[in-house]
């Protein structure tokens, strides 16, 4: 990875929307696919530039500075790694029957691919992903619950903004609906 002093290249921000990514040709695209190929397989897939740029913003001692081409090819390695795990994971599930790729996939695609040291930081955050999905409330009978008010009084609520609505409706239009 090279790496410039003060003086020359330098992240470039300017104009740079929190949800634009970096194609191939070098121009920022919306969010999502886009066309001409790219990195990932020359699918056109690629990660928002502005998270990659704050990213390496972080990670780099304040007193250096990277240039466009290189957070380019940052980009495109961080691109091709993702593309090549998930296609090891999606490989994984497969074995198992599964058409879905799940956390334990993707933590097997590491150690078949030798990312050994990727485990263990990956486990904790899978591990704390699945404590906050366990903490939401599940359906709608959860979401109705955890706003501690009843199924019964939400209904009376509904029923009483329905006849509020018909009597707007109704001294409009002088007519009764029944």
């Amino acid at each position: 990875m090279s790496y410039v002093g003060e003086g020359g290249g330098g992240l470039d921000d300017e104009g740079l929307e929190e949800n634009e990514v970096m194609e191939e040709g070098g121009g920022p695209q919306g969010m999502g696919m886009g066309g001409g190929g790219g990195a990932g397989g020359g699918e056109g897939l690629s990660l928002p530039k502005a998270t990659v740029t704050k990213l390496i913003k972080e990670l780099v001692p304040a007193n250096m500075r990277c240039p466009t081409d290189t957070r380019d090819l940052m980009l495109d390695c961080c691109v091709e790694f993702i593309h090549l795990v998930a296609t090891q994971a999606n490989d994984a599930a497969c074995k198992t029957n599964k058409k879905t790729i799940s956390g334990p996939h993707v933590l097997e695609a590491l150690k078949e691919l030798g990312f050994d040291q990727y485990i263990g930081q990956a486990t904790l955050t899978y591990g704390q992903h699945r404590e906050g999905q366990a903490d939401k409330p599940k359906g709608r009978k959860g979401k109705m619950a955890s706003k501690g008010v009843s199924e019964e009084e939400l209904e009376r609520e509904q029923e009483a903004c329905f006849d509020k609505a018909q009597a707007a409706f109704e001294g409009r239009q002088g007519l009764t609906l029944s």
